[in-house]
């Protein structure tokens, strides 16, 4: 006879049979160290050439098409502003030089140490890896977050929780979390930033593509800035093409000013006129 006892016995240890099954394909969250390392292997696996268009949401007339270029030690930006040429190249161990168009027919150039410097900005390029936060970039701030212990589903996709406190001093009152996709490299879904605890920006990143050698790039990026007592600032950036290229082709860049460029240069706090 089956009695009452054996019965429980046997629901117990089915129950602790689903808890093991259950711990065996429970899977573990990564730590934000490999997530940092993650996005790494992206910035090193290859260099990449992306043109895209970007502007406001819905307003035709503001969008402006870009080549970003991007390698281990460089970012490259450029793009015609008010019928002018400008770019923009950033050594990442160094400086930023900019040709910025020009003022009432005089070409204007400027070096300075910040990426975020008007008008041509790299504060918006649409890269997940380096990508830029007031504190940083994520590739550099990730390292410091906190992983969630559970993935959450952004779009479809189940991604991981990260968030992080920056540790500078003037953006204490800043907070940010990203929610990093494991099938697309670890490379952010999305971002969204907190100012004294109020949601201030969210960034989608869709349609990644898998351009080669392990490198994920998304094709489309919105950017959401929410104002209070006002309606919601959306851009977009939509990548036309997306490619890795050889390491040789940052080479061929022409980061130089042009004759009768007059140059500001931050760094060594000095003016002068390109001969």
């Amino acid at each position: 006879m089956f009695r009452k006892s054996n019965y429980v016995t046997a629901l117990g240890s089915l129950f602790v049979l689903l808890m093991l099954a259950g711990a065996a394909f429970a899977i573990e969250a990564p730590s934000a160290e490999f997530l940092r390392a993650a996005l790494v292997d992206q910035l090193q696996g290859a260099s990449i050439e992306v043109s895209y268009d970007y502007g406001f949401d819905g307003k035709p007339e503001t969008v402006t098409r870009f080549r970003y270029l991007r390698t281990q030690q460089i970012q490259y930006l450029s793009a015609t502003m008010e019928g002018q040429p400008a770019f923009a190249w950033f050594d990442r161990t160094v400086r930023t030089l900019r040709l910025c168009g020009t003022d009432q027919g005089v070409r204007k150039g400027l070096i300075t140490d910040s990426k975020r410097s008007t008008p041509l900005s790299f504060a918006s390029v649409p890269d997940p890896v380096l990508y830029n936060l007031p504190a940083g970039e994520l590739i550099d701030l990730i390292g410091g977050g906190t992983v969630s212990p559970n993935r959450e589903n952004i779009d479809g996709h189940e991604c991981w929780r990260v968030d992080i406190v920056p540790g500078n001093e003037s953006y204490k009152t800043h907070t940010y979390t990203v929610w990093i996709d494991p099938n697309v490299g670890f490379c952010p879904r999305l971002v969204e930033e907190r100012r004294e605890g109020v949601v201030f920006l969210r960034v989608s990143f869709s349609d990644y593509t898998n351009i080669g050698s392990r490198i994920w790039f998304p094709m489309h990026i919105r950017w959401v800035t929410k104002t209070p007592g006002s309606e919601d600032s959306v851009s977009v950036a939509k990548a036309l093409t997306a490619r890795v290229i050889p390491e040789s082709a940052s080479q061929m860049l022409d980061t130089s000013f042009p004759s009768g460029t007059e140059v500001q240069d931050r760094i060594l706090d000095a003016e002068y006129v390109v001969p």
